[in-house]
């Protein structure tokens, strides 16, 4: 419902608002958010059901396009990951868009692109059910 209703938005932009940065983000991302040179649709690769998304290995491959820091004190290319990222559950067609990936170059949005498809389970089976937050914390 907080979802929904706008009011996660409205919390998210009070947060950046009071740590110095614009309060029209939400409404306005491509004046402040930097665009990686490469996006590209990740296609699914054969027909049937999203069963399930290996986050852990999604949020490697986000390292290795530039997304996360290797060492302390290393940088980060906030432009770069994946966007448009399809439900567990969402039934496919081959080739359909289940991400677009976002890289700073043709052979890592390559490599990013089979992380993706290897990340991902599609099959005839039905996903497991987790529940949208798991636990509070307090």
């Amino acid at each position: 419902q907080a979802i929904s209703s706008g009011e996660v938005a409205e919390r998210f932009s009070s947060m950046v608002a009071a740590q110095g940065g614009p309060t029209d983000l939400i409404d306005n991302p491509d004046r402040y958010l930097a665009k990686a040179p490469v996006i590209r649709p990740i296609p699914a690769p054969e027909s049937g059901r999203l069963v399930a998304l290996k986050t852990l290995s999604i949020g490697q491959a986000v390292m290795r396009l530039g997304g996360g820091r290797h060492r302390l004190g290393g940088l980060i290319d906030s432009s770069v990951g994946f966007s448009d990222i399809v439900p567990v559950g969402t039934t496919l067609e081959t080739g359909d868009p289940m991400a677009f990936v976002h890289a700073p170059s043709e052979e890592a949005a390559n490599q990013g692109v089979a992380d993706y498809i290897a990340a991902c389970s599609v099959g005839d089976g039905n996903p497991d059910s987790h529940p949208l937050i798991r636990k509070i914390l307090y």
